[in-house]
């Protein structure tokens, strides 16, 4: 059984909620059955979402099999968007600089999800290290320059980013601000109720502090972490207020260890269209809040099939 998931809209504009990443091993049979390898997890997960973040990108450049293989397995494909992070050449190996024949690449890569009119953002994702300066907004130009067929959403980390001249600068780029919700650590930035261009693109990734910078741990520790109901509130308030200056909207969950960014953003989607939702059965076992704003559960759908 598929489920169409119809259009979301938060004040009239297209809304658009799911985690970042689809496949993890600490998910399987909370989010997604341990059903086998050819049990299809994109398929399958997205009868419950209608947007997912498309991490592996960020680590290897897609190809174009990869991508077509997306978008022919996603459930309900009229109401449906990816968003891509770009690889990590562009964002976080700065010092080595890129080439235009790995944007050339990265853009072969993501055409299929281009052409299905299933690509709703590209999003640079910059470290905590890359500081509000002359130099950040050169590249940046470069940047848009790059990639100026596609919504290009910009994520930074660190405070220098909160001067209103920077979101100025974003604004004249034609560069969408990412908001992140992360630990309220001193040196890092808040979530600004500030849109720089038609999409507002929200991340959460928990607020485990302890964990935040700590050396010798695994990526995941990092976002270990479920928002409890009265951040939730706190998201979706700031989500609102994004909304009322946005075309369309992002909210992508982060906190990915065991499904709990799956299990918030199946309540953020709740709070926020006052609706209920679908829920997979397994993720009520492990998270029974779920099941006060669950309708019926949704069986597996079962794709034999292998993934690319």
């Amino acid at each position: 059984m598929v489920v169409s998931q119809s259009q979301l809209t938060l004040h009239g504009k297209p809304l658009y909620i799911g985690p970042a990443g689809w496949s993890y091993q600490d998910a399987k049979g909370i989010v997604y059955p341990d059903a086998g390898s050819k049990f299809d997890v994109l398929a399958y997960v997205s009868q419950f979402f209608n947007t997912l973040e498309v991490n592996v990108s960020f680590y290897r450049f897609p190809t174009r099999k990869m991508s077509d293989s997306w978008v022919r397995r996603v459930a309900d494909p009229d109401h449906f968007l990816f968003t891509y992070k770009l690889n990590q050449r562009f964002t976080h190996q700065r010092a080595d600089g890129y080439s235009h024949q790995d944007v050339r690449e990265f853009k072969d890569g993501i055409q299929p999800a281009a052409d299905a009119r299933m690509l709703g953002a590209l999003l640079a994702q910059f470290p905590w290290s890359f500081r509000y300066n002359n130099e950040a907004i050169d590249y940046l130009k470069g940047i848009k320059q790059d990639f100026a067929e596609y919504p290009v959403a910009v994520e930074v980390r660190h405070r220098s980013w909160e001067q209103p001249e920077a979101a100025g600068q974003l604004r004249d780029l034609g560069l969408n601000l990412c908001t992140v919700d992360q630990p309220q650590i001193a040196s890092n930035i808040r979530p600004l109720d500030v849109t720089t261009g038609p999409i507002a693109y929200v991340r959460l990734h928990g607020r485990n502090q302890e964990k935040w910078f700590a050396e010798d741990i695994e990526s995941w520790e990092r976002y270990d972490y479920f928002y409890p109901q009265d951040q939730l509130d706190e998201v979706s308030q700031h989500v609102r207020k994004l909304a009322e200056s946005a075309d369309r909207i992002f909210v992508i969950a982060n906190n990915h260890y065991k499904g709990q960014g799956a299990a918030n953003a199946l309540q953020l989607r709740h709070m926020l269209t006052e609706q209920p939702v679908d829920v997979p059965p397994t993720m009520v076992q492990h998270y029974p809040m779920l099941s006060r704003i669950a309708r019926t559960p949704v069986p597996p759908r079962q794709q034999q099939q292998q993934l690319f």
